[in-house]
């Protein structure tokens, strides 16, 4: 393959174009030949003996079954091409807005999610989501959810890289997860009744079972059952009457309304969910089939196999309840059921085969669910990565090292050129340290770039960065607050709930970083610098580590009081041909000029800006 990668997946998507254009051929020449062939049924009836006819109808079946096949193909070779074309354009920077931007998991009660767009629109969630079905999106999303220390960062890193470095899996797992979504309806209404049904059956594989059946009962059955096609056999054969198959038919009927409601609970259960067990069974044999290269991949795989006394792994297990549970929906025809279905007592052979499969591997079922929406959402996260040129991996450090070191980290939700790099270390003796600067210069923004580096590197993820060492910590933050006239909260009342929970939360975790922007902006300036102070002092006194924003200059008495712990950097600000300009610059020290007093001159609301800026610094 090409060095360069996205010359690399050009060449793929040259290919499956190639492989496309040639399946559609095929289907349409079978196409046209079974029409032909269709019309020319009637000729080959009147001129062939009957042998003939048959032959040629055959043919036409067979021909069928083969434009079937290539349909399939085709459809298969298209996911495969619009994983590619994702693939690419995350590769160029370029991210297409998703159906689902994860709004319906947020949770404003996170301790950080909501400053850090980790969902919404042009959020974290949005540019990692590529889930064919809801379990990877649910997945990812409780991941995205967890509080807390993360323990298990470095493994997870792990599980992406290996996935990022086997294309095929991904898109043989993209291909299979796309066939279940194509087996499901495309009714909004039937596909809601879909997930709800495949969400209830790990639950019924846990509820218990009516006892097996006795070999008495189930001799009693199949004797009864082949006795009536006996009767029907020998009716056909000797002319018999109809009336030798009542007394059958009446007492199958008497059996069978016993276990009308098991029965009719059952195929309610698999209405829908039964139409897609045999896509699903085809994604569990593609993950068991494929050899794991990481701990978690290999635990996940582990959970499919087949175990000691089984002779069934997840895939095939599956598979065979999609096969019982089809031949209990055959009770949803009113003829079939009133016929055959009394004479053979096809509902109670159909409803034991389920029960007997929910007894054996029932309970597992939700496992194997998790299992997919484990490997989907891993999967995801491998494509993301995958679409960074230059990933960049992070470190976990042990306790005794610094707490974070960044080598040029960039927001990873700005565009790539746009996105202005920085470097920062928070030393293991570190404890606050106060952002400042003007008014737009990128203070909120490096925030939100912290923040975000950690929860990404918890995830497993590569950063925007050149180097990034870290240890695993808590994030909580205070950054965006809002009143609420629903629950009768002023922002100032608000803002003080909100900074109540970092600092009972940074007691709770540790390590932890406590986000914090412009606090108390609610009050007048001598309130907001003593509330601000006590604060931060308050969580000077705890074991986290703090990143405060803010434009009050006497807050740097903090930096003269504990050099050791408390540092200061700023962000600041140009005037270029009377236009005030930033470079986003993170630079040591306090901000030494502010730029409020120049904003309010140019808008005109202060007489004059002599003195109020030097225009040529």
């Amino acid at each position: 393959m090409p060095s360069d990668p996205a010359l690399a997946w050009k060449d793929f998507l040259e290919e499956k174009a190639k492989a496309i254009a040639f399946q559609r051929s095929r289907e349409q020449i079978y196409g046209l030949i079974a029409v032909a062939l269709f019309f020319a049924l009637i000729p080959i009836y009147l001129v062939l003996p009957a042998y003939g006819w048959i032959f040629a109808l055959l043919l036409l079946v067979l021909i069928l079954r083969g434009r079937m096949q290539a349909t399939r193909k085709l459809r298969r070779l298209r996911h495969g091409r619009a994983w590619g074309e994702r693939a690419l354009a995350r590769l160029q920077d370029r991210y297409p807005v998703p159906k689902d931007d994860g709004v319906a998991f947020a949770d404003p009660h996170h301790p950080c999610n909501e400053d850090l767009d980790v969902f919404g629109p042009d959020s974290l969630y949005a540019r990692l989501q590529d889930c064919p079905t809801f379990l990877g999106r649910e997945r990812l999303a409780a991941w995205l959810l967890q509080e807390g220390v993360p323990e298990d960062g470095q493994d997870r890193q792990a599980c992406v890289r290996s996935l990022q470095a086997d294309r095929a899996f991904r898109e043989g797992l993209e291909i299979e997860l796309r066939e279940v979504e194509f087996a499901g309806s495309r009714d909004p209404f039937e596909a809601r009744r879909l997930e709800q049904e495949l969400r209830a059956l790990p639950d019924w594989g846990k509820e218990a079972s009516p006892p097996e059946e006795s070999f008495g009962r189930k001799s009693l059955r199949l004797g009864l059952a082949m006795t009536a096609t006996l009767l029907l056999a020998a009716k056909f054969i000797w002319a018999w009457s109809w009336w030798v198959l009542l007394p059958s038919y009446l007492l199958h009927f008497a059996w069978l309304a016993r276990h009308q409601k098991r029965a009719a609970a059952l195929d309610e259960r698999f209405f829908q969910a039964g139409k897609t067990l045999a896509a699903w069974a085809r994604v569990l044999q593609w993950i068991e089939q494929r050899p794991a290269s990481s701990p978690l991949w290999q635990q996940a795989r582990q959970r499919l196999l087949a175990k000691e006394g089984e002779s069934l792994g997840a895939g095939d297990a599956l598979q065979a309840l999609g096969r019982v549970s089809s031949t209990l929906a055959f009770r949803r025809h009113a003829i079939w059921q009133l016929s055959f279905g009394v004479l053979w007592l096809w509902d109670l052979h159909a409803m034991l085969q389920v029960e007997r499969w929910k007894r054996r591997h029932g309970p597992r079922l939700g496992a194997w669910l998790e299992v997919v929406g484990d490997l989907e959402a891993f999967a995801a996260l491998a494509a993301y990565a995958d679409g960074q040129p230059n990933p960049c991996w992070p470190e976990f450090l042990e306790s005794d090292r610094p707490w974070f070191q960044a080598k040029a980290l960039a927001h990873p939700l700005l565009p790539r050129e746009s996105a202005v790099a920085n470097d920062f270390e928070i030393a293991s003796g570190s404890r606050l340290w106060l952002v400042t600067g003007s008014n737009r210069s990128g203070k909120s923004t490096f925030l939100r770039t912290i923040g975000l580096a950690i929860k990404m590197a918890a995830l497993g993820l590569p950063v925007s960065a050149a180097t990034l060492s870290l240890r695993p910590m808590a994030v909580i933050s205070c950054m965006r607050v809002e009143d609420s006239l629903r629950l009768g909260l002023s922002r100032f009342h608000a803002e003080v709930q909100r900074l109540q929970r970092c600092v009972a939360y940074a007691g709770e975790q540790h390590p932890a970083l406590v986000l914090l922007d412009e606090v108390l902006a609610g009050t007048n300036s001598k309130d907001r610098h003593r509330g601000t102070l006590a604060v931060l002092q308050r969580l000077l006194q705890g074991p986290a580590v703090c990143l405060a924003a803010t434009h009050d200059e006497d807050l740097k008495v903090l930096a003269e009081e504990r050099p050791q712990q408390v540092g200061l950097v700023h962000f600041r600000d140009f005037v270029e041909d009377g236009e005030m300009k930033f470079d986003f610059q993170l630079r040591e020290g306090p901000l030494p000029r502010s730029n409020a007093l120049w904003i309010l001159s140019r808008a005109g609301l202060l007489p004059s800006e002599e003195g109020i800026r030097d225009e040529s610094e």
